[in-house]
């Protein structure tokens, strides 16, 4: 049987957040757009990037909260929130406690805001408990205790589910469950724990990002026409509008990205095809620097 929280108060709570996240990256990037080229606008636009990834990691969990569900039959209490799902053993449970008898909450890891709890933390008389929850107040809680963990959920009908639970707990398990918390095997690839690969992608933006703010930087001070291509011997072989620089940099992190996701495919079966994209595409940055200063001195 499935039980389905109350989830609108964490959505729109959520949405909320996510809607003043992105809106306020929108003003910004229109003033932005609106002002001359310089390092301020280098900035603001580094700010509209960071309202933009929040805005999109709000919008991730608000999609959790939205998809919270509870499964229950006589082996186990499935429990499912986004792409992650945790499995709790009917013979492993030896109690179930209303969230007002559970203590006092101490040192929440996780996601929280009204009507949306999704982490870890300790609790009083419980020990460490695992939050997947839209309580709105502890009375909207029930805690589900096994031997070594405790779950905080919050069903719709607390009566309904503890009776249902004792049914299914009565009945007896069919199969052997192992409490378990499973998400996406792309989630746990090593990819994501290699620090050779976290420090090639922070250098190459890191670098793209030096070449956005020198060229914000130099814009104001450029001549309306520039030499864009020289010929071997130094002389200039083509002149064009100064806004065209802007495109070096901007192709650039195109290389980073495209070479980013080819290493990223390549990492399982050739790590080190993974490096010489990555690294390919820091050289590409280095190389683009060179022809900046270049054009722009």
């Amino acid at each position: 049987m499935e039980f389905r929280p109350r989830v609108w108060p964490g959505v729109v709570v959520g949405g909320g957040i996510v809607a003043l996240l992105a809106g306020l990256a929108v003003l910004l990037a229109r003033r932005m757009l609106e002002q001359p080229v310089s390092l301020v606008s280098f900035v603001v636009g580094l700010v509209v990037l960071g309202l933009l990834l929040g805005a999109a990691l709000f919008l991730y969990w608000t999609a959790g909260c939205a998809s919270l569900r509870y499964h229950l039959d006589r082996n186990r209490l499935a429990i499912r929130w986004g792409f992650s799902s945790y499995l709790v053993p009917l013979s492993a449970v030896v109690a179930t406690l209303p969230g007002t008898q559970g203590g006092k909450r101490r040192a929440f890891r996780g996601v929280s805001w009204p009507g949306h709890h999704v982490g870890r933390a300790l609790v009083d008389d419980l020990g460490e408990v695992v939050f997947l929850s839209t309580h709105l107040w502890s009375g909207e809680l029930r805690y589900i205790v096994t031997s070594s963990l405790a779950y905080a959920i919050s069903v719709p009908n607390p009566q309904r589910f503890l009776r249902e639970l004792h049914r299914c707990q009565t009945l007896g398990p069919s199969e052997a469950v192992a409490p378990s918390a499973q998400r996406p095997a792309w989630l746990d690839l090593p990819l994501w724990h290699d620090r050779i690969v976290h420090g090639l992608l922070a250098l190459g933006l890191v670098a793209n990002a030096a070449l956005f703010a020198y060229l914000c930087y130099a814009f104001p001070s450029l001549p309306e026409l520039l030499p864009l291509r020289f010929t071997a011997e130094g002389v200039v072989e083509q002149i064009g509008l100064r806004s065209y620089v802007l495109m070096l940099p901007a192709v650039s992190l195109a290389v980073l990205v495209v070479n980013a996701v080819l290493g990223a495919i390549l990492y399982a079966r050739e790590r080190i095809g993974t490096y010489l994209c990555l690294g390919a595409a820091v050289l590409v940055q280095g190389l683009v620097g060179v022809a900046i200063v270049r054009i722009a001195g």
